[in-house]
């Protein structure tokens, strides 16, 4: 049984801001849920490890046990501010003679926290945001500028420890979370 041709494409395809390749699934890929949740959305692809050259299909065993596993995980390491999250849409699809599982992220409407921190999605990165006034200024550098992003954090990062108010800073936004 032959991966359907809709999904041959992700043997070709590159982690970009909306898409990550997980070779099995560990919690760590709920840091990732977070980032695309704080940014645009995207989707994980468990199942497939990425090359340099072209992606490597290995497959999943037990989807119900790792789709159990997420979605504990989703529960208990992510928080939003405003309590509630929003649904991660699981989906698994034949390939080869084992399974893919995709998780679908979408956007959030409001921060959602991983271990206390918020992370965002540049490029094929996940970020952690320095404190909640970069939020927002963040998700609006041109994506894949992760250097900007490093450039922009180093540069906040010297003008927060000189400022005697965190959230008088340059122009940033302060509140609505």
């Amino acid at each position: 049984n032959l991966m359907n041709s809709d999904n041959k494409f992700l043997l070709a395809t590159k982690e970009s801001s909306a898409l990550e390749f997980k070779t099995y699934y560990s919690s760590h890929i709920v840091k990732t849920i977070a980032a695309f949740l704080n940014s645009e959305g995207g989707t994980i692809v468990i199942g497939i490890q990425e090359g340099e050259i072209s992606n490597k299909f290995v497959g999943i065993q037990d989807t119900d046990k790792i789709i159990r596993q997420l979605n504990n995980d989703v529960e208990t390491k992510l928080h939003s501010q405003k309590g509630i999250l929003p649904d991660v849409n699981y989906s698994t699809e034949d390939f080869c003679s084992a399974k893919i599982l995709i998780v679908k992220v979408p956007k959030a409407n409001a921060p959602v926290y991983y271990d206390g921190k918020i992370y965002v999605r540049i490029s094929d990165k996940n970020i952690v945001v320095p404190h909640i006034g970069h939020y927002h200024d963040l998700l609006h550098i041109e994506k894949g500028e992760l250097r900007s992003v490093r450039k922009y954090r180093n540069e906040q990062e010297i003008t927060d420890r000189r400022s005697s108010n965190i959230f008088q800073i340059g122009n940033l936004p302060t509140g609505g979370y």
